[in-house]
């Protein structure tokens, strides 16, 4: 089996034709999505076994109230007894807190273990309280990974990071974050209660981020992650990208399944682990100097992966974008393509959020940044995510600042897009033992 029989793999360029001997570069969107093919999704011998890790913060405010009956760590704890029970026999869980100090609960315990597990949770109401110092809890997780790199090929690995509060330590976080990212490793971020900081925890997120505001949504978000985690076909899914002379990158950003600035220095795009179920996408910003009539190639983009339970490593496959330099005035005005239009929607709503984090006090640019996000969202028919951003307005509307309250939410839908955007519809192969209980 091939790279081409396991991933649908496209890069459709904004518009390929560009006038001859153009005084100016001109700049392109190139749309790069990535998908399992159906036969790979519909076949649940290809799933991956899994080792989800959950560094939970026990500082003193996770025992304030998050809701009349219940605190913050009680959600927390019965959130985290849920997911125990929903693992697979072969399935690894590990969780370590962190305070003033990290503390490993359990380590790479199976998922039969999880009658004790759950049991052994209430220890951890025992553990001292303090800070909220994150950096030591994932540095002894990537020495008890390294450890055990071995035994972990055919995991799909992931990392579920919650907080209530401000890390202290984020900048020491930051770069451990981007080494996870780099090893094929999600991290999702939840943020519980109202006081978190979105726009740090946006630094560390690769998966996606959620704010969560009482016990029932705790249980479901944590649910949501494992699920994700437990549909990995594919993991160390990335893409690399090799322009040509003459042509800059300008601008990368992952688009779906969430939305996500990437620096250009190192022209890669990590997707991590791929979910059966959903479509893995991006957008490649890139300025392309005038050029004397004919084709030519601008962009050679390599997607490479493994396929654990197949025994592939670092499978690949490659596309190459090319342009076409003319004079033909009929092609050069035919309209762009408008399904990177469309992703480019999301790439633009990241550039203006990052904008208006970066300049909240000047209150101009935040209301025309919003105003044309919501614009934008409206047009091509995403409503749900032009909701949230209406919510960002009217409250910074009424209260003429950004509180931590909106931030959170920024930081929150910046990280989102749209369900139809993300999602893959049902397969056109049918597998009577297909478990779609998860998805359709």
């Amino acid at each position: 089996m091939d790279g081409e029989e396991i991933f649908n793999f496209e890069c459709p360029i904004e518009k390929a034709y560009i006038k001859s001997d153009s005084p100016e570069p001109v700049e392109r969107d190139i749309l790069i999505e990535a998908y399992l093919k159906d036969e790979l999704r519909v076949n649940p011998d290809l799933l991956c076994h899994t080792h989800f890790i959950l560094v939970l913060d026990i500082s003193g405010s996770m025992n304030d109230p998050l809701e009349s009956s219940k605190t913050k760590l009680e959600a927390v704890l019965e959130a985290t007894s849920h997911v125990i029970g929903e693992l697979k026999d072969k399935d690894l869980v590990s969780i370590i807190t962190f305070s003033n100090n990290e503390k490993i609960f359990c380590w790479g315990q199976s998922g039969k273990e999880r009658n004790k597990l759950k049991h052994r949770l209430k220890e951890i109401y025992k553990y001292p309280r303090g800070a909220t110092n994150l950096s030591p809890a994932l540095k002894v997780t990537q020495e008890k990974l390294e450890e055990m790199s071995s035994q972990n090929y055919s995991m799909a690995t992931k990392l579920l990071l919650l907080t209530d509060g401000r890390i202290h330590d984020v900048e020491m976080c930051e770069p451990l974050a981007h080494e996870f990212q780099e090893e094929g490793i999600d991290i999702d971020t939840m943020g519980i209660g109202e006081d978190f900081h979105g726009e740090d925890m946006d630094r560390l997120t690769s998966g996606f981020m959620e704010t969560l505001e009482n016990a029932g949504q705790t249980k479901a978000v944590f649910e949501k992650s494992l699920r994700i985690l437990q549909n990995t076909v594919a993991t160390k899914v990335k893409v690399e990208l090799a322009p040509t002379q003459g042509v800059e990158i300008r601008g990368m950003a992952k688009i779906s399944p969430d939305v996500q600035l990437i620096s250009t220095d190192k022209r890669i795009i990590l997707f991590e682990n791929v979910d059966r179920n959903r479509r893995y996408a991006a957008v490649v910003r890139a300025l392309i100097d005038s050029s004397e009539m004919g084709e030519k190639a601008v962009l050679t983009i390599t997607l490479s992966f493994d396929i654990p339970k197949k025994n592939i490593i670092d499978e690949s496959i490659e596309r190459v974008v090319v342009v076409h330099f003319l004079n033909d005035e009929t092609k050069l005005s035919q309209p762009p393509n408008s399904e990177v239009i469309h992703a480019s929607t999301y790439y633009t709503i990241a550039l203006r959020a990052q904008e208006i984090q970066e300049n909240n006090d000047n209150t101009e640019l935040v209301m025309r940044n919003l105003k044309l996000m919501i614009n934008r969202l409206k047009k091509i028919g995403d409503m749900e995510t032009m909701t949230r951003w209406e919510a960002v307005r009217d409250d910074y509307i009424k209260k003429g600042e950004f509180s931590l309250e909106e931030y959170n939410k920024v930081a929150v839908s910046k990280t989102k897009t749209s369900t139809a955007y993300s999602a893959l519809p049902p397969p056109d192969t049918w597998d009577e033992a297909y478990d779609d209980d998860l998805t359709w």
